[in-house]
């Protein structure tokens, strides 16, 4: 079923989760299921593709230059292209010819710690056409949206409704959880130095599983020298804590993902695992001013994605603590150490989205007892070891990978990373750039080509420079938009 737009457009969806704006004299078709490339056909030869990818990060990330390149190969058009060149900070594009046709292709993208997610772009007619044809391509472009979910092909789930759960052991904190979720856990002390605070989350089908924290976690120790001598071995155990030497959190998930859910999935493929860096680097920014001379302490931080059986998807975060004094006075040094915070989801990949709010609500609206935090002082930080940037970065990257479902709550649909996307590779071909005025918030297009942009107070002149200087007194700087 079709839908008028206006000048000639019309609405199409060919897929539950498509949508396209189509113009007379043009076709579209989509391989592989519904996940290959959309296809546009039109007059004397002219051809769009929109090709919606997806790059996980390896251990040799390609260059966009090289995805660019790549596609252009799998198209199998008989281009000859010229080398890639960056467009602005988040895209690449070429230029190609053949016979008396011209032709172009763009990666569009966003980087994220667990690879590039984008879009590949192709338009080709031949050069007598390719100008006026151009508003047309920019249509067929910015009409493609693909959705998270299915608009109409199955009741959508509700949105999530959430309540205030108090830990039941010690009426430690309350926190943010689905009303009609199961919710098992809460606080257990292992020994007298040190408690541990596992919660399991339930969706009510049984289908999504949310967790933070894991009440099997041990206690470590660095061995010494002097422990080696007399016999102990990376193991043993010294009091309640047992030998080990220090693992930070990127060498410990892929061991905790399976011992934590081999059983559960049957089959565990681990996509990617990511240290960090950043979060970690946060952390012991905030860690130096009570760390004490001669002592230590440090914290890291990683994230996996996995394959849990079949349809099913994991995301996890770790992050690992020690803490120590330095060898002084001819005595060997040595740290104690743990896993400070873990949590994560195991759900079907179209649920994703849902499992990560659940998540984020989870770690990020604790609101701890006064009175237990008083009575609790050195533990207080293990329940909180997640700080709410590291909640943060751990949803950016599941949205960066994953489309929001039907039950997000304000989390939108891919639509919008679409219409992002589009307008990027509208930008592109037409050598302009998006900056807005931040004293109204309107938003303009003009050329590409400098690095500040300025307007008058009337809003009527718009001046681009290359160095950080207004124009005359009364101008102001506008921003400029990825």
């Amino acid at each position: 079923m079709a839908a008028e737009l206006v000048d000639g457009w019309v609405e199409v969806r060919p897929e539950p989760n498509l949508s396209l704006q189509m113009r007379d004299g043009w076709n579209a078709n989509r391989a592989e299921n519904g996940k290959g490339p959309i296809v546009f056909t039109g007059p004397n030869g002219a051809r769009v593709v929109v090709w919606p990818m997806f790059v996980a990060s390896t251990a040799k990330m390609p260059t966009p230059q090289a995805v660019l390149a790549d596609f252009a190969k799998r198209d199998g058009s008989p281009f000859k292209w010229s080398a890639p060149a960056a467009f602005g900070k988040d895209g690449v594009r070429m230029f190609g010819q053949a016979g008396d046709a011209v032709a172009q292709a763009s990666f569009v993208y966003s980087k994220t710690p667990v690879g590039m997610a984008g879009y590949w772009y192709f338009t080709s007619a031949p050069r007598a056409d390719y100008v006026s044809l151009q508003p047309v391509f920019t249509g067929l472009m910015k009409g493609v949206k693909i959705y998270g979910s299915a608009p109409g092909a199955a009741p959508a789930r509700p949105a999530l409704s959430f309540v205030g759960w108090q830990e039941p052991n010690e009426g430690a904190y309350v926190a943010q959880v689905p009303s009609d979720w199961k919710v098992r856990g809460g606080i257990i002390r292992p020994d007298p130095l040190r408690l541990l605070d596992p919660i399991d989350l339930t969706s009510p089908d049984g289908k999504v599983y949310v967790f933070s924290g894991d009440g099997t976690l041990g206690l470590f120790k660095t061995p010494t020298q002097m422990e080696l001598q007399i016999g102990l071995r990376e193991g043993s155990h010294n009091g309640a804590a047992v030998l080990m030497r220090y693992r930070p959190a990127v060498q410990l998930l892929p061991e905790f993902l399976q011992k934590r859910f081999g059983a559960r999935c049957g089959t565990l493929k681990i996509h990617a695992v990511q240290d960090q860096q950043d979060i970690a680097a946060e952390a012991n920014a905030q860690l130096a001013p009570s760390t004490a001379p001669g002592s230590f302490q440090r914290a890291d931080v990683a994230m996996a994605i996995f394959q849990c059986g079949q349809g099913a998807i994991g995301v996890v975060q770790m992050a690992t603590y020690i803490t120590g004094v330095e060898a002084q006075f001819g005595s060997e040094g040595f740290g104690m150490w743990q896993i400070s915070g873990v949590g994560g989801f195991i759900s079907p990949e179209d649920r994703a989205a849902e499992a990560s709010d659940v998540i984020i609500k989870l770690l990020t609206t604790r609101k701890v007892n006064k009175q237990w935090a008083q009575d609790n002082q050195q533990m207080v930080a293990q329940i909180a070891a997640m700080s709410q940037k590291s909640a943060a970065e751990l949803s950016a990257q599941i949205a960066s990978r994953y489309p929001a479902s039907s039950s997000a709550t304000g989390s939108g649909t891919g639509a919008s990373s679409s219409d992002d996307l589009s307008r990027r590779w509208q930008n592109s071909t037409m050598d302009q750039v998006d900056v807005v005025d931040q004293t109204t918030g309107e938003s303009y297009k003009v050329q590409s080509g400098s690095s500040y942009y300025w307007i008058n107070p009337q809003g009527t002149t718009i001046v681009g420079t290359n160095a950080p200087s207004q124009p005359s007194i009364d101008y102001t700087e506008m921003t400029q938009l990825p």
